[in-house]
């Protein structure tokens, strides 16, 4: 699409905050948006430097944090009570102070003997109640 009608589309839509998003989806800069399949809701966006950033929707949805798992996918936690920061792997080893290097050997050798497996279709990954869902180029 030429640029041109793109800004003149993009300087149609009143929400300053909507126009900010489609245009940071149009110029490329968010790349995926995470869905909680709890509240439906989308609950954040993902640029292309991998930051994400919260879209709240209300005071039940939203992204509270998000954090990189050591089995490899990111979790979430959303304001409506759904949660995957920690991956199963994880669970009952880490709580809320930094792991030791024992809690990390324990974790390491957990996802080793079971890693998790996500599978990616059309675009989307679900992953423990959370859908990040790829935009296309």
């Amino acid at each position: 699409m030429d640029n041109r009608i793109l800004q003149t589309i993009l300087n149609n839509i009143d929400d300053p905050g909507l126009r900010k998003t489609l245009s940071n989806v149009a110029g490329g800069n968010i790349v995926a948006q995470v869905r909680c399949l709890k509240c439906k809701k989308v609950i954040a966006h993902v640029y292309h430097d991998g930051q994400i950033i919260e879209v709240k929707n209300s005071d039940k949805s939203g992204c509270l944090s998000s954090r990189k798992r050591f089995d490899g996918y990111m979790g979430f936690s959303c304001r409506c009570g759904n949660w995957s920061i920690q991956s199963k792997q994880e669970q009952g080893i880490m709580g809320p102070d930094m792991p030791s290097k024992e809690d990390l050997q324990k974790i390491a050798a957990r996802v080793e003997q079971n890693p998790s497996h996500y599978t990616k279709e059309n675009g989307a990954t679900e992953v423990d109640g959370f859908v990040i869902e790829d935009f296309k180029e």
